[in-house]
């Protein structure tokens, strides 16, 4: 089996190092920040314990930059989550939460969907 849940939020919260965390199993994190230009994809099996199943994570790190708005969304059909990411640094970050979980239900046409 396979998930695809997908992170949104504004530039430079940490998307692209969750990813990279994530992906590495915690071993890689970026120590200087550079900006995620378009989308980005990675692939990482996690086994489930106690029960014989692998899940295969597909993850897409998009761009939080205005200009990519238009080609952003391409990549959020088919997705089964939403990963809000924010700073905790900046409180706007936080509030602009509502607005991208709401960008994203309009776009997918759906009412709700899980997330973090």
């Amino acid at each position: 089996p396979h998930a695809r849940p997908f992170q949104v939020g504004d530039p430079a919260v940490g998307k692209t190092a969750l990813i990279q965390m994530f992906h590495s199993a915690g071993q890689k994190f970026p120590k200087h920040y550079l900006m995620t230009l378009g989308v980005e994809f990675c692939v990482k099996a996690v086994p489930i314990p106690d029960v014989d199943t692998i899940v295969e994570f597909h993850l897409f790190d998009t761009a939080g930059q205005d200009i990519y708005n238009e080609m952003v969304p391409s990549f959020w059909e088919g997705a089964e989550a939403v990963i809000l990411v924010y700073d905790v640094t900046r409180v706007h970050t936080l509030q602009a939460c509502a607005e991208w979980y709401g960008r994203v239900l309009q776009t997918l046409g759906k009412k709700s969907l899980p997330g973090v």
